[in-house]
């Protein structure tokens, strides 16, 4: 958006409007000489002359009259001040349209901004994950020992007795036949003392028969060490069968606790993610809020910023035209003054001869005028006609920066690109015509200070400048081009 100096607005208004009172009064000298008068022609001529250099003096006129009519107009310090505030304004509302980074960085970050798991619920599943592991292959400490329990109960072999293997019966026989050799010895030796200590066969059979005896009485207990072995083996099946439902029981209760405490970890870091989860999702939610906030409030400072250019523009504008029509006014009537002294100059000069040569010298003016004019418009037309073609042209092969469909526009994309924003804001940085006049025909474009002939050149540059910052679509520029030109 070019930023426009009310100080080149109204430079050339007060030649142009002397130039229209001078024609208006011009024509109506014209228009009272309608009976025919070739006097009051040759006067008309001769104030529209005097009046549009500013400076020659109009025959029959005094000088008071004459200073009124080659016044320039001198605005106040009031509209002065006006304008610089419009100025003001406006170069405010360039800056708020400009601005690129309405939403703050911060607020993009956060609307950027990846969801991070925690630290603790990674320390978590990575918990988990061996926990569930060990939970479905069902091991604990005790399961080894409880597998090697039920290995050896399943494992145990039948019971069996074996006389030769027992210890305490072999220990007891030990015993009876130590017993019983004594016992043989003694009843040998109390035998041979009968026989005066000769060795008989009685005394070998008593001998043998109390050996026996002790032997005898040895086996005679031997269901008794049979009992006690099938005893021993019930008892220590019994103890296995202890022990092994001990190391069930506390396996169980391992198992159970594995499992208890990985239902409670499972659960905490559920906790810990969806806290976590429900906090990034709320700061988002609420970046977005803060953002649109932001768009909002940058939206109302730009109409405020808008309304108070407008405010400023149209105030400048009153206090320029009031004065203006003040001074206008002041010069008109001195105009009209000048006529009559004018007049009366001449109804007592060789007025015939001023006729002839006001004549001759007006329809050369004329003629130069009409060639000049015709010209300006061979141009202008020149100029609408290659503006037209170029857009045709465009829009026919997709221009440099459109989007190479190649299709004419349609009623329904010049009504959506005739409410886009990006055409209001031209509108409303685009001078009016009025205003374009003011100043001058003078303004600022992408910087620099430019004069241009007409409002249709000034269009065309401003549209050349957007199109080539691509603040504009093809559809866009077709209809500010209708909208400007048609």
């Amino acid at each position: 958006m070019a930023k426009i100096s009310s100080a080149t607005i109204k430079k050339n208004k007060e030649s142009a409007s002397k130039s229209n009172t001078a024609t208006s009064t011009t024509s109506n000298w014209q228009s009272s000489s309608s009976g025919g008068s070739s006097s009051n022609s040759y006067l008309g001529a001769t104030m529209e002359k005097a009046s549009t250099n500013g400076q020659a003096k109009i025959n029959g006129v005094d000088d008071v009259t004459q200073s009124k009519i080659n016044s320039e107009f001198n605005q106040s310090s009031k509209v002065d001040k006006a304008d610089k505030k419009t100025d003001k304004a406006y170069s405010n509302l360039d800056k708020l349209v400009s601005t690129k980074d309405i939403i703050s960085d911060d607020v993009w970050d956060a609307i950027n901004s990846k969801f991070e798991v925690p630290e603790a619920v990674t320390e978590a599943d990575a918990w988990l994950s061996s926990q569930l592991e060990k939970i479905q292959s069902g091991k604990t400490s005790y399961s080894d020992q409880v597998r090697d329990m039920m290995d050896k109960i399943m494992n145990r072999e039948k019971f069996s007795y074996d006389v030769d293997t027992d210890p305490l019966f072999q220990q007891a026989l030990a015993s009876a036949m130590n017993s019983g050799k004594q016992a043989m010895q003694d009843t040998i030796g109390q035998a041979s003392a009968l026989t005066g200590g000769y060795g008989s066969t009685y005394a070998t059979t008593a001998g043998n028969q109390a050996y026996n005896s002790f032997i005898e009485d040895a086996y005679d207990n031997l269901p008794q060490y049979y009992q006690m072995a099938m005893d021993a083996y019930q008892m220590e099946g019994d103890e296995m069968y202890r022990q092994y439902s001990m190391l069930s029981t506390e396996d169980d209760k391992e198992f159970n606790r594995n499992l208890t405490a990985y239902d409670a970890t499972y659960q905490h870091r559920n906790q810990i993610y969806n806290e976590a989860y429900s906090q990034h999702r709320d700061s988002v939610s609420d970046a977005f809020a803060t953002a649109n906030l932001q768009l909002n409030e940058h939206g109302q400072r730009v109409s405020d910023a808008y309304n108070l250019y407008n405010a400023s523009s149209n105030q400048a504008d009153k206090l320029y035209e009031r004065e203006y029509s003040q001074w206008a006014d002041s010069v008109n009537q001195a105009m009209q003054y000048a006529q009559m002294l004018n007049s009366d100059y001449w109804s007592q000069t060789n007025f015939d001869e001023g006729v002839r040569q006001y004549e001759k010298n007006f329809a050369e003016e004329v003629r130069q005028y009409d060639t000049s004019l015709a010209e300006q418009k061979r141009q202008h037309d020149d100029q609408m006609s290659y503006n037209w073609a170029s857009l045709k042209q465009r829009q026919s092969s997709g221009g440099s920066g459109g989007n190479g469909n190649g299709y004419d526009y349609s009623a329904e994309d010049m009504e959506k690109a005739s409410k886009s924003k990006a055409v209001s804001t031209f509108k409303a940085s685009v001078l009016t015509e009025t205003e374009f006049r003011r100043r001058g025909k003078s303004t600022t474009i992408d910087g620099k200070q430019a004069r241009f002939d007409n409002y249709e050149e000034y269009i065309d540059a401003v549209l050349g400048s957007w199109n080539s910052d691509k603040k504009l679509t093809e559809s866009e520029t077709a209809y500010l081009v209708g909208y400007y030109f048609r």
